[in-house]
């Protein structure tokens, strides 16, 4: 919302174009944060740090930086495999661009369904293997199918019914119009697919499988860079429509393997025995 105001006047702000959007995802963010701390303070009486408590356990910190730097590398990449498609984009035409970009927000979109479902199930998993109780694990990861099946069930036909109306909102371009439906109709047909990636992701962080997230992290660069001048070198501008999707799948595969293979759970049982 803050995006449409911003960049285009409405409402009495001022039109600001480019510099906008930049200001909107600040803001956004900024009072997104100040929320989250306001409430968890008042719902969370643990939350509320006293001064006796400031103080770090060496042994938990240890803990959180060996879950906590990989996934932050994981994320710091593919950020990284992100640029490089956009700097792909950027050599074609305006209206490419812009519906680009408009189209990646009703994307974004789609990944805080995902990433709900995938953090939620990441704590449960946590959970479960600090108990050792592996069996209630995969019940928990089977249920975060259905509920993802039942969430993209609906987002998925919706996007692809109104994508026209979606990119109509945002810009008035026919060729913008025309090359967002292109990239909303591909993506929303494999996002069913790439959300279960954010599963196996917290799935086998949460078991303390990090090597394996990162891998997919790193599996997520080479292919979305590689496919980039591939498919645009096969099918023209079209190839870029397919690159994240692909990506989503070869990394969504590395995840499966890995998850049905049971290795996590041998890690997870180790780490249970060493403390490690």
């Amino acid at each position: 919302m803050l995006n449409y105001c911003l960049i285009y006047g409405k409402f009495g702000l001022p039109k600001m174009g480019v510099a906008g959007a930049a200001l909107a995802t600040v803001l956004a963010q900024a009072i997104s944060g100040a929320l989250c701390l306001g409430y968890a303070f008042r719902i969370l009486p643990q939350l509320r740090l006293k001064k006796g408590e400031l103080c770090m356990d060496p042994k938990l910190a240890k803990q959180i930086l060996v879950f906590g730097i990989p996934t932050g590398l994981q994320m710091s990449i593919i950020s990284i495999s992100d640029m490089a498609l956009q700097s792909k984009i950027n050599t074609y035409e305006t209206a490419l661009i812009v519906a680009y970009g408009i189209a990646t927000k009703v994307e974004f979109l789609g990944w805080q369904l995902s990433e709900a479902i995938g953090t939620a199930v990441g704590t449960f998993v946590g959970q479960n293997v600090g108990a050792g109780d592996y069996k209630r694990v995969r019940k928990g990861v089977n249920c975060a199918y259905g509920i993802h099946f039942i969430c993209y069930g609906i987002f998925c036909p919706l996007v692809w019914l109104l994508a026209e109306p979606i990119m109509g909102v945002f810009t008035q371009s026919p060729d913008s119009i025309r090359y967002g439906i292109e990239y909303m109709r591909i993506f929303s047909f494999f996002f069913l697919i790439g959300g279960t990636m954010c599963i196996y992701h917290n799935v086998l962080r949460a078991s303390g499988d990090v090597k394996m997230t990162l891998a997919m992290g790193l599996s997520e660069v080479v292919t979305r860079i590689s496919f980039t001048f591939l498919f645009t070198a096969w099918m023209g501008y079209k190839g870029l429509w397919w690159v994240s999707p692909i990506t989503w799948v070869c990394a969504v595969a590395i995840g499966a393997i890995r998850y049905y293979s049971g290795k996590w759970e041998e890690i997870a049982r180790k780490q249970a025995i060493t403390g490690k």
